[in-house]
């Protein structure tokens, strides 16, 4: 074997090595869109992956913002299962991401040892909903996993968009 044989060589295993690293290889694309519940409005809160059918390993995602509107910039392009989740907003029946508008505080921020309860004439309620504040809304538990989601979607090339509705 010639040197120039050898360093061919060593050139095309050291390419090939690079090509099988740096991430899963697998072609990505932008996809946005919105997600409703039931028809009715916007999901206010939470996530959105899209997890590649094939390979449940490959997947990409992002936020689901409190107008329902989404951005994945990762996405695995091909049939993918996509699954949406909102739980972090809640744990035992209560919301434990930011404070629900419209709900009584129990105790005021300014109780002390001394005052165990609010003042009378202080307002503790949290003013009506402002949209950007993201909250827990029930829906299917079957979309929080992608073993039991419901909704698959073809993921194109480059960017695309896709609107989802969830019960």
């Amino acid at each position: 074997m010639h040197r120039k044989d050898v360093g061919r060589i060593f050139i095309a295993l050291a390419l090939g090595t690079l090509v099988g690293c740096g991430g899963s290889g697998h072609s990505r694309a932008t996809m946005t869109g919105k997600v409703t519940v039931a028809g009715k409005g916007p999901l206010t809160g939470g996530t959105i992956q899209f997890v590649l059918a094939s390979d449940d390993k490959i997947l990409g995602g992002g936020q689901v913002n409190p107008d329902g509107t989404y951005m994945v910039p990762d996405a695995p392009v091909g049939e993918c299962k996509v699954v949406i989740d909102n739980q972090h907003l809640r744990a035992g029946g209560k919301v434990t991401g930011p404070i629900v508008p419209g709900k009584t505080l129990t105790r005021a921020p300014t109780a002390t040892k001394k005052m165990n309860t609010a003042p009378k004439d202080l307002d503790t309620t949290i003013p009506d909903a402002s949209p950007g504040i993201p909250k827990y809304m029930r829906m299917d538990a079957s979309y929080y996993l992608a073993e039991s989601t419901p909704i698959t979607f073809t993921v194109p090339s480059g960017e695309g968009t896709k609107d989802f509705d969830v019960k």
